[in-house]
């Protein structure tokens, strides 16, 4: 019933705009067609953006054009349905039908022609997913372009990307694990012409630039992620900006047109965006591991503390080392693991908390067998045994919040942040002080 409504939502919001003449429906005989790849970050670690595309879709298909998707996961590819056709995409035949229809029949056309290629496309958006882990943007750039190629039925056919992606690649020709690309990122100053000159350069070389000559970009949500990926500074996101911006320049792509481009790029539209997306795909993480456990400017360093796994997030169940589900507390630490296994030679330090009902100090056994339950796990997810230490620490300063207790009062919200296992670098200066005492 709920579907029904909508489609008939769907089709009585697209005839509005035709009679009002928002998309030209009334020309009959002039057509700029229009080639758009949509490329979709779909990831775990990404936020969800308050953009929908249906106006979009709907001015392509009301001049003819196509539309294609891409989800730039680890392997990105054009989407296809069962017969191996491209989802979204019309022959030659279908579309000179459609525009003789048109011509002769607005109301038929408009009924039996364009809310289907609406509404199909719409609908294929929503359900799209990430099937493999990892992110690689460039990559599914690249296929981008080619779909275009292969989707213009007309030299003259104008060509756009429309990409909604953090720009945070973990794998592939700009994977930020790369140690080049890492410090271009995490750069503790604005990152100078001649580091991104040489990055481009490197991926020319490697031919994983695309010719992107007459395309329009449009980029949403670059650098918007979500938990588990930490934020991003502003310093961060400008740089990837700048990375991205460099990239799309050397593409030879036109900029977007839309108004409300906040880069001297002219490519990236900021959006707003809320929780993180829901898809159970776990993403690698990129953590700028310098600041994890380091106390300089510690006000203001969302690492200072260490990352943190609270009781609610693994699911320790209460006075006990086991999980309430092990395979949840796994896909949890899992991206966690994967981004270990990038830095091999980097020791680790887990460090267990508990609460501290009693005032005495909270369980120093307890919290060391949680630390050893999820170095446990972390090994079963291939992170060598012998890189981590793990301590106990109880309800101790400098990890114990004080505010659990209030005016005599035991206050469980803070108790459950209390309960937690902590990892940090065993190099950082909050492990060492850990350490030292």
């Amino acid at each position: 019933m709920k579907n029904n409504l909508l489609g008939r939502l769907i089709v009585v919001l697209i005839y509005i705009s035709c009679i009002f003449g928002l998309t030209g429906c009334g020309d009959d005989n002039a057509y700029t067609s229009t080639s758009l790849v949509v490329i979709a970050g779909l990831h775990s670690n990404s936020q969800k953006m308050n953009i929908s595309l249906l106006d979009e879709i709907k001015r392509i298909y009301s001049e003819f054009g196509n539309v294609s998707l891409i989800v730039a996961d680890g392997s990105p590819s054009v989407v296809r349905n069962e017969d191996d056709n491209v989802v979204g995409v019309y022959n030659e035949n279908y579309i000179s039908y459609a525009k003789e229809i048109k011509k002769n029949n607005y109301d038929y056309w408009f009924t039996n022609f364009l809310t289907p290629q609406i509404t199909a496309m719409n609908n294929k958006i929503l359900s799209l997913s990430p099937e493999e882990p990892e992110v690689d943007t460039m990559a599914a750039i690249q296929e981008a372009e080619k779909s275009l190629r292969e989707m213009a039925s007309e030299p003259s056919d104008e060509k756009e990307i429309i990409i909604f992606d953090s720009g945070l690649c973990t794998c592939g020709a700009l994977s930020f694990f790369n140690n080049n690309c890492y410090e271009l990122l995490f750069n503790n100053t604005k990152i100078d012409e001649n580091s991104v000159k040489n990055l481009i350069e490197s991926l020319k070389a490697n031919a994983e630039i695309p010719d992107l000559s007459g395309v329009k970009v449009t980029w949403y949500g670059l650098g918007n992620v979500a938990n588990p990926q930490s934020k991003l500074s502003s310093l961060n996101i400008e740089n990837l900006k700048t990375i991205w911006g460099e990239i799309l320049k050397s593409a030879n792509a036109i900029q977007s047109d839309n108004k409300n481009v906040d880069s001297e790029y002219g490519f990236f539209i900021p959006v707003i965006a809320s929780k993180a997306m829901e898809y159970s795909q776990p993403v690698s993480i990129i953590i700028d591991w310098d600041n994890v456990g380091s106390t300089k400017n510690s006000n203001n360093n969302q690492f200072s503390q260490g990352i943190i796994f609270p009781e609610k997030q693994l699911g320790f169940i209460r006075n006990s080392v086991r999980f309430s589900s092990k395979e949840k507390a796994l896909s949890i630490l899992h991206p966690y693991a994967e981004n270990l296994k990038n830095y091999p030679d980097m020791r680790v330090l887990l460090v267990g908390t508990t609460a501290d009902p009693n005032r005495n100090g909270g369980s120093i056994s307890l919290s060391k067998k949680r630390a050893k339950k999820v170095k446990q796990c972390l090994v079963s997810l291939g992170v060598s045994a012998e890189r981590i230490d793990i301590l106990g620490w109880g309800a101790k300063a400098p990890l114990y919040n004080k505010n659990e207790w209030e005016n005599g009062n035991f206050i469980e919200e803070f108790a459950k942040t209390n309960r937690s296992v902590i990892l940090l670098p065993c190099n950082s200066d909050l492990a060492k002080k850990l350490m030292g005492n």
